[in-house]
């Protein structure tokens, strides 16, 4: 019974030290992560933008819902492998920009991916911007101490990347200083 309290007591001090910790960096966090295509901007475009199509390239995904929220946006509903719902307010223009913003009653984060498409060298480039706030100071610890160095956005363009059939893209990310 001693063990037991102790590895408790254990598990609250190590809980409460991420905590403290995680409070000393900053809640909000911006990434950038950027891959160059050799795929038609079309074509990227259409894989990006097309849920059915997402469905399909997307190995975290088991689908993808479309409907409409309360005050008439479309709302995206992104089901994952263990069948926990995301749901997003997706926001495009013509073949260049789209944005997706995470929507819930999140206590824990919240966030967008705003995606931007171009044509650089012969090549097609993709940018995600991928801003996010973090309000559980835990969490926050484990995300900037763990976490960091491999974003949603990178993982997403390596999932791209491999149904565009060119698994050796080369994806940058560049961490934007923020103040809050």
């Amino acid at each position: 019974m001693e063990i037991l309290v102790l590895i408790l007591l254990a598990l609250v001090a190590i809980l409460l030290l991420m905590a403290i910790l995680g409070s000393f960096y900053n809640k909000k966090y911006v990434i950038i992560c950027c891959a160059n295509f050799n795929s038609d901007k079309d074509k990227i475009w259409k894989a990006i933008t097309n849920p059915m199509q997402e469905e399909i390239w997307r190995n975290d995904l088991k689908k993808i819902e479309l409907g409409v929220n309360d005050i008439g946006q479309p709302l995206q509903t992104e089901i994952n492998k263990h069948g926990k719902k995301r749901y997003f307010i997706v926001e495009s223009d013509k073949q260049n920009f789209t944005q997706k913003r995470i929507i819930a009653n999140q206590k824990s984060f919240s966030g967008f991916w705003q995606i931007k498409i171009d044509n650089e060298n012969n090549l097609t480039r993709v940018e995600i911007t991928e801003t996010a706030e973090i309000y559980n100071t835990a969490l926050r610890f484990i995300y900037h101490t763990f976490l960091i160095k491999k974003p949603t956005a990178a993982v997403y363009l390596k999932m791209l990347a491999n149904y565009l059939n060119e698994p050796a893209v080369n994806i940058s990310l560049m961490p934007v200083k923020t103040n809050a």
